[in-house]
């Protein structure tokens, strides 16, 4: 299990992350990556159509109840 936590306050936002899990490598390539990018504007994400490419119309989970 992975100890994870997100503080929310009216300015701030607050991730904490177990040292052991996480290198440190990783969370300063993170930061760069979020310091960066605006995912508020449209321009952050060009192509956004990624987020629903791989969602079905339909859950495949309910697929099998009509067949019993």
């Amino acid at each position: 299990m992975i100890n994870t936590s997100i503080e929310i306050t009216e300015s701030d936002y607050l991730i904490k992350l177990s040292r052991s899990k996480f290198d440190l490598s990783f969370i300063r390539n993170l930061m760069t990556i979020v310091e960066i990018s605006n995912p508020s504007e449209d321009r952050a994400i060009p192509d956004k159509s990624f987020l629903t490419d791989n969602v079905p119309a339909i859950a495949d989970y309910y697929s099998h109840l009509d067949e019993k």
